[in-house]
């Protein structure tokens, strides 16, 4: 079964239940401030950036995305999924100071960032934020980034479905029974070992069928897939 705490994000039916789930989970996690960012790069034309944030200052959205070109945690992010933690540290460029004192006027001292990436040019990163300059110890990022990343994946989904245009679904998307299987064990929780078990099959036949599930649903990994598998009701 999902997570508990993933279930109110997954299921929000407006924009203003999706942040307040997300400032639920922020808060749950001891911080007090959290963004989202959907990315939609539109060929020819200007890229598309929807923010759903608690910052409470209509100016932050005005400078984030001019100063995102320069920032060094959003370059992170655009570049890679891997989760970033970052502090005043990460600004110690002469170029860079002065975008984190224009952060931390908001209340934006330090925080915990993590990205993804899609087919066809859509990004989502969530950020969550303390108003203190803080460095968080290994301890704590091991046991909070894994609820991070498995969280970001139930907020993409819903922000995709929340702030894009209905999804178009092809018919040579279907699964198949195996790919189907695999995804459903990912739901509940299962590790590949786990699932091959369950399937008495190799851990390298469920990562191929995880792959090519994932591919088929121009998902970037299993977990987006099982989420996109389950609301398209082609896993149930």
């Amino acid at each position: 079964m999902l997570h508990i705490n993933h279930q109110g994000v997954l299921t929000a039916r407006t924009v203003d239940e999706f942040r307040a789930e997300i400032v639920r989970f922020a808060h749950n996690l001891g911080f007090g401030t959290v963004d989202t960012l959907t990315v939609i790069d539109h060929p020819g034309a200007p890229t598309e950036f929807i923010c759903v944030d608690n910052i409470g200052e209509s100016d932050w959205n005005d400078l984030s995305l001019p100063l995102g070109v320069q920032d060094p945690v959003m370059q992170h992010c655009k570049l890679s999924s891997a989760p970033i933690a970052w502090n005043s540290k990460n600004y110690r460029n002469p170029d860079h100071r002065k975008i984190y004192e224009l952060a931390s006027g908001f209340g934006l001292c330090s925080g915990v960032s993590a990205a993804m990436h899609f087919p066809g040019g859509k990004h989502f990163a969530l950020c969550v934020h303390l108003d203190r300059d803080q460095s968080l110890s290994v301890k704590r990022l091991s046991q909070l980034i894994p609820e991070l990343q498995m969280f970001s994946v139930h907020a993409q989904d819903a922000a995709f479905r929340l702030l894009l245009p209905a999804e178009q679904v092809a018919e040579p998307m279907r699964l198949t029974i195996m790919e189907s299987d695999a995804l459903c064990r990912v739901i509940d929780g299962n590790s590949v070992e786990q699932i091959a078990n369950l399937l008495n099959v190799t851990d390298a036949c469920v990562r191929r069928y995880l792959r090519t599930a994932s591919s088929k649903l121009g998902c970037a990994n299993e977990h987006q897939a099982a989420l996109k598998a389950l609301r398209l009701e082609i896993i149930y």
